[in-house]
């Protein structure tokens, strides 16, 4: 369960806007901002390379985003917003039906989401035995390798708006979630001694040597 890479995958965007919430926030916005952030606390935290589905507001189709990762090999996170006439609220985590490698990732991004968030709520379906939901959204069924399909609220819910909308949560919960899925999936995590610095990026270098498709 080793890979040289993963997939950080915006939902929605361009013309697409998701599900638009309190005071007219887009779900493509959410998203994007937080596939960001992912990404970068992904880099400054390990040696790993995150491949972005979309870095900008613009639309990418759902098979297109599944490709990404088969292109490369890897596994696929996609993160999201729900709505439910603002009546519902929390956090939930989707991967394709049946017992798959993908359930403990769902479940470890879980945990390390409600330890940091405490306070919201857990829309967990447990009677599998894990808190996952299942469903067989394109890009959980059609990518190859693990595929998580990720909730992180309920985007016209006041509730929910009040964080979804705030960068600096934003900002400190995609440190989290890129920290937990390093550990999962085994990345070198980049040492805080700057005298080890010049070795990380020598290997580094010779990733992207390995791998050239990373830098498409």
């Amino acid at each position: 369960m080793s890979y040289p890479a993963l997939v950080s995958d915006a939902g929605h965007g361009g013309y697409d806007a998701g599900a638009i919430g309190v005071n007219g926030l887009r779900e493509s916005s959410v998203t994007l901002q937080f596939s960001l952030r992912f990404a970068h606390w992904f880099k400054e935290l390990t040696v790993g390379v995150v491949k972005q589905t979309r870095e900008v507001d613009t639309y990418v189709g759902l098979s297109d985003r599944a490709r990404i990762a088969n292109t490369l090999g890897v596994p696929l996170i996609s993160w999201h917003c729900n709505a439910y006439n603002k009546s519902a609220n929390g956090v939930e985590a989707f991967t394709s039906p049946g017992e798959t490698n993908s359930d403990p990732l769902a479940t470890a991004m879980l945990e390390a989401y409600i330890n940091e968030n405490p306070d919201v709520a857990q829309r967990f379906d447990l009677s599998d035995g894990d808190p996952d939901k299942e469903s067989r959204f394109t890009v959980l069924t059609k990518t190859n390798k693990e595929a998580v399909l990720f909730e992180l609220g309920f985007i016209d819910s006041p509730k929910d708006h009040k964080f979804l909308s705030d960068y600096k949560w934003i900002d400190r919960n995609a440190k989290v979630q890129a920290s937990v899925i390093a550990e999962y999936f085994g990345f070198t995590f980049i040492p805080e001694n700057p005298a080890e610095t010049y070795s990380i990026e020598q290997r580094l270098r010779r990733l992207e040597k390995l791998h050239p498709e990373m830098n498409s």
